[in-house]
């Protein structure tokens, strides 16, 4: 699905899938956070803080939708065929290609599957480049005289013939990057920055111990929009949604937020900040 998005429907409709199925929910989360419970997003503490306590369930959600979405039938060229019908059935027409080199770097692959001397030209390959058939064959046996020297020669330039391989290498890569160039239309994205807020691993083990034991106690921190008192300025209840920001027209989009669900997330996040500012701070 390579190609500028504007003009390929099968990038669009994905990502209007992945919206739609979950990461529309997450934002709209990450919103309330942001607005009910205390999260500052330009703060690398709580930017690490929602890694190590929502990753897993992102990473979970993305699974999910993978496994949907591979099961869904094309349409036009897919025949009305899911992903996986064409994978199993590739397999079942064609076998199962074994990589004997998966798992290995370019550099591994071209020091013990690639050449180890300049290519030969043509001409050299050509059974008739002599002028007659003696000179072929006296060529051949000065070859053979001339072995001994080659190999001992050889032997004692690994060191010499790694550079040329590692040369060679770094001449591709930048070749193929080269080649690439004019397929990559956008500048690098910035990231956030997430910093570890413990200065050593006993720190952060108390953290994680007692984040547990307040799972496992329901014991819920005062002050961070989770009690009834609390939501006043939100109309008095904690509504099962949230709106999020569209650039279209400038409307709000509302996203259903199931109580069930993201209310024990709110909680978990509430638990976590909590215990993660009385540990830095006590320190």
């Amino acid at each position: 699905m390579w190609g500028s998005s504007t003009f390929n429907t099968r990038i669009e409709r994905l990502w209007v899938e992945v919206g739609t199925q979950f990461a529309r929910a997450w934002r709209a989360f990450f919103y309330r956070l942001e607005r009910r419970h205390l999260l500052n997003r330009m703060d690398k503490n709580h930017l690490w803080l929602l890694h190590f306590l929502f990753l897993d369930a992102i990473n979970s959600d993305c699974e999910a939708f993978q496994n949907t979405w591979n099961s869904h039938p094309i349409s036009g060229a897919g025949h009305d065929q899911s992903p996986d019908d064409m994978f199993f059935l590739g397999q079942l027409e064609h076998g199962i290609y074994a990589d004997d080199c998966d798992g290995w770097s370019l550099q591994e692959i071209e020091t013990y599957y690639g050449r180890e001397q300049e290519e030969c030209t043509r001409q050299d390959m050509e059974p008739g480049s002599s002028e007659n058939g003696e000179e072929s064959d006296s060529g051949r046996s000065s070859d053979g005289e001339a072995g001994g020297d080659v190999l001992e020669s050889d032997s004692g330039s690994d060191t010499s013939r790694r550079a040329h391989l590692q040369q060679r290498f770094e001449a591709r890569a930048a070749a193929a990057a080269h080649s690439e160039g004019a397929n990559i239309r956008h500048a690098p994205i910035p990231v956030p920055e997430a910093a570890n807020p413990f200065s050593n691993r006993t720190q952060f083990t108390t953290f994680e111990e007692a984040l547990r034991q307040a799972r496992e106690g329901h014991i819920v921190p005062q002050g961070y929009g989770l009690f009834d008192d609390e939501w006043e300025e939100f109309g008095g209840q904690y509504k099962p949604y949230e709106y999020i920001p569209t650039r279209h027209r400038g409307r709000d989009l509302r996203i259903v937020l199931p109580h069930d669900i993201w209310f024990n997330r709110a909680e978990l996040w509430a638990q976590g900040l909590y215990l993660m500012n009385r540990a830095t701070t006590l320190v």
